[in-house]
């Protein structure tokens, strides 16, 4: 059976066609109406009309008989969502507050109720991802004409489902016309950024990757970080650590070169570094701070990831040593230090917390979880990672990305490959790498260090 359920305008119309088709094709099928019919109209008055000459059953909502209908439902049931579109600003009237949380309800208990959202889930905001106080749970959302931001990212990802795209067949080039804020790339398209080796390379050509952290305690980060940099390609990959993770660190990667810090004979390891990342396992104590400090004085490429963005959110002084050649990977939490904001407050709005931390910082953000964002100073273009999964929350995934991405940004940063899409593919080649092993093993249990020898053979299929 197929139920839809019919709020207003051009999304209602569509659900009025769907129960029409359905019922065409020989399903049974029933609408249900949240406003008048005789107020309808244009296209959605015309769909009605269409719908109503199939003889399809409408209804006005009322919760009880609609909570029958389900109840009662034992063979397979879609129930197709065409509350409210993109134009959603507000919260939901009880009505569709109340029909939405019982669908969602019912969907939960029988395996046999699955939902469909025309254009996108209703109660979800089409720009930020951050619902109202009622959502539709789909199982598969179909979107039309253009991606729609608030699908991949946040919360949006749960409520919105599988999604399935068309562009409805519009004349080529019309986007052109208006560009798009949305960049949402494949794993095969950035892949093209890494040039081919040649044959007479050597270590050194393949780039220099200083990384700082693993503080006493807090070791295990920079060995995640160190490894997946090495396996991602880096031709010299060393470690500034605290000196009890001297042994650890070659014993977990002896390809890894580690040091201790000392203001001078650590000079030439931050002189020669094309890129320096810094944070895992980094601390908040006057080592760390001094580190910090050290690597924002270097010319080369920096990503500044975990503490080494808590120190700068405490000593805001130290944002002005921030550039265009400059990398941060904040969480949620993280980001909420540096805007001094909640972490709901970046979770109601990512779109807007990602721009902000651009204009105060003027450097390349990666805003992670799920659906990452990620921007950059010299573009109001967002990217959209498309990957990743929840067997990603898990501790160490950050670091295995720091690492990820000082790998791709030492290998490319002296042969002039654009520094956008490295940062890009640094982000989904993680996401991608988790995917894959996810679908390999399973989600539970996923470790950050499973990541660096998959993102390895994604790397060498192209």
């Amino acid at each position: 059976m197929v139920i839809a359920l019919c709020g207003k305008g051009n999304n209602a119309g569509d659900a009025y066609l769907v129960a029409m088709l359905a019922k065409l094709k020989g399903l049974e099928a029933q609408c249900i109406h949240f406003v008048a019919p005789n107020t309808l109209s244009g296209d959605a008055k015309s769909a009605y009309e269409q719908c109503h000459e199939t003889e399809v059953h409408i209804a006005a909502y009322n919760c009880d008989t609609f909570r029958i209908l389900l109840d009662k439902q034992t063979s397979d049931c879609i129930i197709v969502d065409g509350l409210f579109g993109t134009g959603l600003n507000r919260d939901l009237d009880a009505n569709y507050a109340d029909a939405i949380e019982l669908s969602n309800t019912v969907r939960r208990e029988k395996s046999n109720i699955h939902t469909i959202s025309l254009d996108i889930p209703s109660g979800l905001s089409a720009n930020t991802g951050r619902i109202f106080n009622a959502c539709i749970e789909a199982d598969l959302t179909t979107t039309f004409i253009a991606n729609k931001i608030g699908l991949m990212t946040g919360v949006g990802r749960h409520y919105s489902g599988q999604i399935a795209f068309h562009d409805l067949n519009l004349i080529e080039g019309i986007f052109s016309e208006v560009p798009s804020s949305l960049h949402l790339p494949k794993i095969t398209e950035l892949l093209e950024v890494l040039p081919a080796r040649e044959q007479h390379t050597h270590k050194g050509k393949q780039g220099r990757a200083l990384l700082v952290g693993g503080n006493k305690g807090f070791g295990g980060a920079i060995l995640i970080a160190s490894q997946a940099c090495a396996r991602v390609g880096a031709g010299l990959t060393s470690v500034i650590t605290h000196e009890d993770y001297l042994n650890s660190v070659i014993l977990h990667q002896p390809e890894v070169m580690a040091h201790t810090y000392n203001p001078i004979e650590s000079n030439t390891l931050f002189e020669m570094a094309d890129v320096i990342a810094i944070g895992p396992g980094l601390g908040k104590d006057e080592w760390a701070e001094r580190l910090l400090k050290r690597t924002l004085n270097e010319n080369c490429f920096k990503v500044l990831d975990a503490d080494a963005l808590n120190i700068l959110a405490e000593n805001p002084i130290l944002i002005e040593s921030l550039d265009t050649n400059t990398l941060i990977t904040p969480h949620p939490g993280e980001a909420a230090r540096l805007l001094d904001c909640s972490t709901t407050d970046i979770e109601e709005d990512r779109i807007k917390a990602i721009k902000a931390l651009r204009a105060k910082l003027n450097c390349h953000v990666t805003l992670k979880g799920s659906g990452t964002l990620i921007t950059h100073p010299n573009t109001d273009l967002i990217t959209v990672c498309r990957y990743g999964n929840p067997g990603m929350a898990a501790g160490g995934m950050g670091d295995a990305l720091t690492g990820i991405a000082a790998a791709l940004i030492a290998q490319t940063y002296q042969n002039q490959s654009s520094i956008n899409d490295v940062i890009e593919l640094a982000v989904c080649l993680h996401s991608h790498a988790a995917d894959e092993e996810a679908a390999a093993h399973g989600e539970r249990g996923l470790l950050a260090s499973d990541l660096a020898d998959r993102a390895r053979h994604i790397l060498n299929r192209k």
